[in-house]
């Protein structure tokens, strides 16, 4: 690929530098959060009411998006993953539900 004049490679340049700056800003980010919660040595149980929660959720929208994919010309992979991932938390919390968290 040949660039025209300097203004294109100039503006390819910022944007490099704009990604590597969010890179940059998310990775101190994330190692701040790893770093402040092996501070605590509280272990927290998994609330499998959430993951049924968002599956009840995944579940319809899935559907909606796969039905519209059927009728007009969306692609099936947006619809797809979501009903799978609706499916899979809707049985895990489901599967789990003796193990839910009560309300606080």
């Amino acid at each position: 690929m040949r660039l025209q004049n300097g203004c294109e490679r100039r503006m390819i340049i910022s944007i490099a530098l704009v990604v590597l700056l969010l890179t940059i800003i998310v990775s101190i980010a994330l190692m701040l959060v790893v770093w402040k919660r092996k501070k605590t040595t509280e272990i927290q149980k998994t609330n499998y009411r959430a993951f049924f929660i968002m599956g009840i959720s995944f579940l319809p929208l899935g559907l909606i998006f796969m039905i519209a994919s059927f009728l007009s010309d969306i692609d099936i992979t947006i619809g797809l993953p979501l009903f799978i991932l609706g499916v899979g938390y809707t049985s895990i919390g489901w599967a789990n539900r003796n193990k839910w968290r009560k309300k606080q």
